[in-house]
């Protein structure tokens, strides 16, 4: 038993030096893989956030101030061209009268207040066409920018639900190869221990030391090239051992 000991223990030596990766001493192990997270784009949530609410205030005709405008008759800007073009206007009819010596009557106010009254009409509703145009605008650009925010989710989602079983197939294809990493080790020990078991039984009954390599090398899987050709009696030092040729 003390010989068996003795070859077993340098035999795990070269196992582990040959085929370290068995023992977890090697270069390459699927514990050690570590699967990616999802890394969403940090653009993309704070893109979402503003345009979705903007999107359905629009929808809802609920306009920022900045925009208000657009789509509302009579808005300040509109009042106050609408005072500078009448007063163009009623300073254009009185230096007309003038040249002509007519004064500041009857005639002038009512020649004035026709002008003005007449570029009112036409400019109010030429402004009410333009913030019609401009409401059916908002319109448009709100139904627009909410197809953008639910295409860019939709397509989110579904790159997450890719990832996912991407990533859920990657695990179970690593927990398979831990399975079969650890059945074939297990597998390799019990070999080992059988083919122990052998060789001890051959030792006690008078046999040689030879049929222990012989079966420790076939149960360790070792090939030619591989360790196998170091296991032999003329390079294991054996002194003291009887029964050993």
């Amino acid at each position: 038993m003390e010989l068996l000991r003795f070859l077993f223990k340098h035999f795990i030596r070269t196992i582990k030096s040959e085929r370290g990766d068995i023992f977890g001493g090697g270069d390459s192990n699927v514990s050690d893989v570590t699967i990616p997270s999802w890394e969403a784009d940090p653009y993309y949530k704070q893109s979402q956030d503003v345009l979705f609410p903007f999107s359905s205030d629009l929808l809802k005709g609920i306009t920022p101030e900045y925009y208000k405008s657009i789509g509302e008759t009579g808005s300040p800007e509109f009042e106050k061209m609408l005072g500078l073009t009448n007063r163009d206007i009623t300073r254009s009819v009185s230096e007309s009268l003038a040249k002509r010596g007519l004064g500041r009557g009857g005639l002038g106010a009512s020649i004035t207040s026709k002008a003005v009254a007449d570029t009112t009409t036409k400019l109010r509703w030429n402004d009410f066409l333009r913030a019609i145009t401009g409401k059916e605008f908002l319109l448009t650009a709100g139904s627009n920018i909410m197809s953008g925010v639910r295409s860019g989710a939709l397509s989110n989602q579904q790159m997450l639900n890719q990832f996912a079983l991407r990533k859920t197939e990657l695990e179970l294809k690593k927990a398979e190869m831990e399975d079969v990493a650890e059945s074939s080790e297990n597998s390799m020990w019990e070999s080992l221990l059988k083919a122990g078991i052998k060789a001890a039984a051959s030792i006690m009954s008078g046999g040689t030391a030879a049929p222990v390599i012989g079966a420790l090398g076939a149960a360790g899987g070792m090939e030619s090239g591989m360790g196998l050709n170091s296991w032999n009696a003329s390079t294991i030092d054996t002194s003291g051992f009887s029964g050993f040729n």
